[in-house]
């Protein structure tokens, strides 16, 4: 007696399993997609702008021409650039105190959000700082919580 909605084994409209038609293939390959370089081209230019945005204005305090330089090689690894202001920094250490050095504000970050996704801290203008960030251990880009 033939059960109601199941094919059996020997139906001819299975498909192969090295057929690559229909609802039956899936694209397992790794070649990146439009959609995942346009991204990357994405994070690339606003961090190239976040980076310029820095060095425009008064000169006084910031980040320095060596620092730029090091972050725009770690956007050229893939890093994204962002800004972190101080009270945000605070925020997660949870304490009052101030930041005076990168080290301090890296040590803070990477006890907050782990090694993988902070890269390089620096400087920025008026009372922020600049962090490289990279992908998270998941592979997803990684950004701050506001």
């Amino acid at each position: 007696m033939p059960m109601r909605g199941y094919r059996s084994r020997g139906s001819s409209s299975r498909r192969r399993s090295g057929s690559t038609k229909g609802y039956y293939s899936k694209n397992t390959s790794n070649k990146p997609t439009y959609r995942t370089v346009s991204s990357n081209f994405k994070n690339k230019i606003t961090s190239y702008q976040t980076l310029y945005r820095q060095s425009q204005g008064a000169r006084s305090g910031g980040a320095t021409p060596t620092n730029l330089n090091t972050l725009a090689k770690w956007v050229e690894k893939g890093a994204v650039i962002q800004t972190v202001s101080s009270s945000q920094l605070k925020r997660w250490s949870k304490t009052s105190r101030t930041f005076n050095s990168p080290a301090s504000a890296k040590y803070t970050l990477t006890k907050k959000f782990g090694k993988t996704p902070i890269k390089a801290v620096c400087p920025g203008k008026g009372n922020n700082w600049i962090v490289a960030t990279s992908q998270t251990w998941k592979g997803k880009t990684f950004r701050f919580p506001h």
